[in-house]
């Protein structure tokens, strides 16, 4: 556990256009920035599966041999949008159990701030959700 988890002075929660509630930027955001750090509870499996991520995320640096398990995000970790082709990303700080959210790119102002959460294998777990 961290004593001080960080989140980008320029990013916000709005309605978005793609589904419910997203993440924007709020000024333009440079690629390689890190948007937010946020603990999350590890849960057993089969509980809330609608609403966990799994970690450690694929391709996460010494997760080889850490056994994949479900976990429910804090801060606006639920929030960000599916995107096939996203501009941001996050990765598992196994050491504080923290995901990390970062851009992979330029993000300009009131842009939306959106991740790549799996492909259809994973959306086809989720029938009632509509992926764009």
């Amino acid at each position: 556990m961290k004593d001080i988890y960080f989140r980008h002075k320029h990013i916000e929660m709005r309605k978005s256009p793609i589904h419910g509630l997203g993440i924007f930027a709020t000024a333009n955001i440079s690629p390689g920035e890190v948007l937010e750090e946020v603990p999350f509870l590890p849960v057993p499996d089969g509980v809330l599966t609608n609403f966990i991520f799994r970690y450690p995320r694929n391709g996460t640096p010494g997760a080889e041999n850490i056994p994949l398990e479900a976990a429910i995000p804090l801060g606006y970790a639920c929030i960000y949008n599916h995107s096939n082709t996203p501009n941001a990303a996050w990765y598992t700080d196994i050491a504080t159990k923290t995901f990390v959210f970062h851009t992979l790119s330029r993000i300009f102002k009131d842009q939306e701030i959106r991740t790549y959460y799996g492909d259809a294998s994973y959306w086809a777990c989720f029938p009632e959700i509509k992926v764009l």
